[in-house]
């Protein structure tokens, strides 16, 4: 993913992910600019691979959607976390987030701004 210059989409969905292997996934999407869709649903990310995905949606401004629905070990600690890191980045092009119910209230600010500075892009929803 580091020297990806043509995939955009990828799904490792119940892949057996952890911590490990989410934080190899944030760290090569710092840098990657040509993934807009990551499925991480059904693995085995935990606190810390939470707040490395977290780290990562600080810079990254090509993610559209990402999925990390049915990843137990992610609360609402780790899902403010990542709201977080995207009231911080108001370059992130992410309007899709699953799995993190706690950034429905950073996309539904963004949607306001959107809304008042006359953007059109899709309306961003988190759940």
């Amino acid at each position: 993913l580091k020297v990806n210059k043509t995939l955009s989409e990828i799904d490792l969905a119940v892949n057996q992910i952890g911590d490990a292997g989410a934080k190899e996934i944030a760290n090569a999407l710092k840098v990657n600019q040509t993934l807009t869709k990551l499925q991480l649903l059904g693995n085995k990310i935990g606190p810390d691979g939470a707040e490395e995905i977290a780290d990562t949606l600080k810079v990254n401004k090509t993610l559209t959607e990402l999925d990390l629905r049915r990843n137990r070990k992610i609360g609402p600690d780790e899902g403010k976390e990542i709201a977080n890191a995207l009231r911080l980045n108001p370059a992130s092009s992410l309007i899709e987030l699953r799995g993190v119910p706690e950034a429905n209230e950073v996309f539904q600010e963004r949607n306001r701004q959107d809304k008042l500075n006359g953007k059109k892009r899709k309306q961003s929803l988190a759940f």
